[in-house]
């Protein structure tokens, strides 16, 4: 009977144990199958949240440096580009920005993403072992102490690199821009040299730099070793530690050397990386020109409506360190002169005409029409005045863009004007006509074309001031006529400075201007100088031939005897 009612019981405990006990632990189960999925779909949403976010804000950045760079170069002063080599502008552009868009976003999540895991790692150690803390807390000291060791050096040596790239994309630009004139000398051989050199030196530097950080690797696997041994060894004093929790601790220093030596060698290349920010900022922080409108002092659409150039006292210099080009210059241009500079080379012609375009800021003061020009905004000056300067500047767009680019001016105009330069077969035959795209640089016409196309937009310009910067001095003589013979026509109620290598071009003009080292020398009719033997105009028409500095004082006096006879007949028709 005892022995039956210890069975029955044993059974009913056997029955509620299997009826309970697999009830509950399914339950348990369950619930944590719940929870694990949350955490999981939570880390998910969490790791999308995050990088979406971080890269969101990585374009934007971005895209403001870049913004900001470009805003920045733009806004130069033209004596910027003068002395920086346009293989400089080009690396911060290419190899700086490159940097900021795809390798530091990257760099900087793994460096959030390893700081995180870092501090999740050393929990971890702590619950198994509280005195592992101990070597973790040394290892990643001796880490931080070589990373402020090997930092200063990779930084510098990743200065040098970018700096020694700079000349390689210079002379690269340079050699494509003068191909055809390498080819004519025959100075292949030169330029491949010298293109070899820059090279080498910055091969030589990008191999230091790569060797060092190699050295720098080696030296944190060094010491991710001799910390993965301590703890290993420091288990063995020890005879009640769990087989489970010694793997654990175990596996878990692995993780924690592997992720603060990944984690060291990450903040040094972002701090590497961050080199490249660094010289865009420089871009950003460069002095810009004077502002391009200024308010209240925006001169009215017709001006200037005489065209009178005055200069008082102006004088020009490049830079603080150079002497002046342009001297103490004081003339005045009447409204719808032509008006011929001369000199040699050196003597601040073209620094004239800069001084005029407030590409570099002269002093003194400069008027046109009465208003000085360093009152008024630079776009204001600039786009009411025209220039057609020595190398045509043409851009890869249509012929169309390159003659209106603010699309103001009908077809039937710009057929009119096309064919006044007689360049109406040529853009007529090109496919596309006025919607034909010109080459880079205009390369598919050649330099008289070009030159005819830069007149073609400056005739629908027709601004009252016109500067021609040796216009002439590419192109062949019939080219040469014809820009004259267009000047003299469209060009008659404008005042015009022509810049000239040829006295031919402008013998005839109204005055010439004689500069010499930065002086302004002579300044009268071209016969009235050619009068005096001492001057400098007569020596210059001298060195020209006998023949022909004969048949340029002929010109010179017909066209001041011409002159004279309009005079007289002016004066009797007001009479």
């Amino acid at each position: 009977m005892m022995n039956m009612s210890e069975s029955n019981t044993i059974e009913e405990t056997n029955s509620s144990f299997i009826d309970v006990t697999p009830s509950d632990d399914l339950l348990d189960r369950t619930l944590n199958i719940y929870i694990y999925s949350g955490l999981v779909i939570g880390m998910f949403v969490g790791v999308f949240l995050r990088s979406f976010f971080f890269f969101w804000a990585c374009i934007l950045s971005s895209r403001g440096l870049h913004k900001n760079t470009l805003w920045a170069v733009i806004r130069c002063p033209m004596k910027y580009f003068d002395f920086r080599p346009a293989g400089q502008i080009l690396n911060r552009f290419s190899k700086d920005l490159s940097v900021v868009d795809e390798k530091l976003p990257k760099e900087l999540l793994d460096s959030l993403n390893i700081v995180l895991s870092v501090v999740g790692l050393l929990a971890l150690v702590a619950s198994t072992n509280l005195w592992l803390l101990v070597p973790a807390v040394l290892f990643m000291v001796f880490l931080v102490a070589l990373r402020c060791i090997y930092l200063p050096i990779l930084c510098d040596l990743k200065r040098i690199e970018s700096i020694a790239r700079s000349p390689v994309l210079t002379h690269l630009s340079v050699s494509l821009q003068g191909l055809i004139t390498v080819r004519a000398f025959e100075s292949q051989d030169f330029f491949m040299n010298q293109f070899d050199e820059l090279q080498n030196f910055h091969t030589s530097v990008w191999f230091i730099l790569s060797a060092l950080k190699r050295g720098f690797v080696f030296s944190l696997d060094t010491i991710s070793a001799i910390y993965i041994c301590f703890v290993s060894l420091s288990f063995m004093g020890s005879q009640n530690t769990l087989v489970g929790n010694l793997g654990l601790a175990i596996s878990s220093a692995l993780s924690l050397s592997g992720m603060l030596f990944w984690g060291v060698y990450q903040t040094t290349e972002v701090q590497n990386q961050l080199i490249s920010v660094e010289r865009l900022l420089e871009y950003c922080d460069l002095e810009p020109e004077a502002p391009w409108e200024i308010e209240g002092k925006t001169p009215n659409t017709e001006w200037p409506e005489h065209g009178i150039i005055s200069y008082e006292d102006v004088s020009l210099q490049y830079s603080e360190y150079e002497a002046p080009v342009l001297k103490n210059l004081t003339f005045c241009i009447k409204g719808s002169e032509k008006v011929g500079i001369v000199g040699r080379t050196g003597a601040g012609k073209s620094s004239l005409v800069s001084s005029l375009f407030r590409l570099t800021e002269p002093s003194g003061n400069i008027r046109i029409d009465s208003l000085n020009v360093k009152e008024l905004g630079l776009r204001d000056v600039r786009g009411h005045l025209s220039i057609i300067p020595q190398d045509p500047v043409l851009f890869s767009v249509s012929v169309r863009i390159n003659l209106d680019p603010y699309n103001q001016i009908s077809d039937e105009k710009l057929w009119t004007v096309l064919e006044e330069v007689q360049m109406k077969n040529i853009v007529h035959q090109m496919n596309g006509g006025l919607d034909a795209c010109l080459a880079e640089g205009g390369t598919n016409l050649s330099v008289g074309q070009r030159q005819l196309l830069c007149l073609a937009r400056a005739i629908l310009k027709h601004s009252k001031i016109l500067v021609l910067d040796e216009a002439s001095a590419n192109i062949d003589l019939r080219t040469d006529e014809l820009i004259q013979e267009l000047i003299r026509t469209k060009f008659h109620d404008c005042t015009v400075l022509t810049i000239a290598h040829r006295l031919q071009t402008i013998i005839d003009s109204d005055r010439v201007m004689v500069l010499q080292a930065g002086h302004l020398k002579e300044f009268d009719e071209p016969h009235i100088l050619l009068q005096n033997k001492n001057s400098l105009f007569f020596n210059m028409v001298q060195q020209m031939g006998q023949n022909t500095s004969h048949q340029l004082q002929q010109i010179a006096e017909y066209a001041y005897l011409q002159k004279r006879t309009s005079m007289g007949k002016l004066k009797d028709e007001s009479h």
